[in-house]
């Protein structure tokens, strides 16, 4: 899930900090500043790495590294740490803490990029939170747009979540 491909190179987080290769000549193109990552990530919350354009985005982190569960709600508020890389050279463009039971329950983090903003949401957990999403700007991380589900919902998986932000 840390591994990613454009017209712009091949990217991935190696351990340490997120690397670029060419994809035809597989000569380095960059190599970050450390990107900090768990050493040890539960399969239920994976990394997450994509290429929008001329921007990597990463969610990882080791906000929590005395965090070790691998099982139960509590295992969504590891990798708390979302961060946006240019893709030409590799320097951090803004990063960003997220707040805990930030979209998934036992999965990976999403990452979604609509209308050039990076969406990014909070799952509502046991009713405790409106699930407000907010759509970020790529390079500044500043919030442009945002929104809650059109009704009241109690807590449940993503695919029930997207559906109640349908119209």
């Amino acid at each position: 899930m840390s591994f990613a491909v454009s017209e712009r190179g091949v990217f991935f987080h190696n351990g340490k900090c997120i690397r670029a290769l060419d994809y035809k000549s597989g000569k380095e193109l960059f190599t970050s500043k450390p990107i900090a990552l768990d050493n040890v990530i539960a399969t239920a919350t994976t990394p997450t790495l994509s290429v929008h354009k001329d921007v990597v985005l990463f969610w990882g982190g080791d906000d929590q590294p005395g965090f070790r569960r691998s099982g139960s709600s509590a295992a969504a508020n590891n990798l708390r740490t979302f961060t946006t890389l240019s893709a030409v050279d590799g320097k951090v463009l803004w990063s960003y803490t997220t707040p805990p039971f930030s979209t998934g329950f036992e999965c990976p983090k999403d990452i979604l990029v609509v209308d050039n903003l990076v969406w990014l949401g909070k799952m509502m957990g046991g009713g405790e939170d409106a699930g407000v999403w907010t759509g970020r700007n790529l390079r500044t991380g500043e919030i442009e747009r945002q929104f809650k589900p059109y009704k009241d919902i109690y807590w449940f998986h993503q695919l029930y979540e997207h559906a109640a932000f349908r119209a």
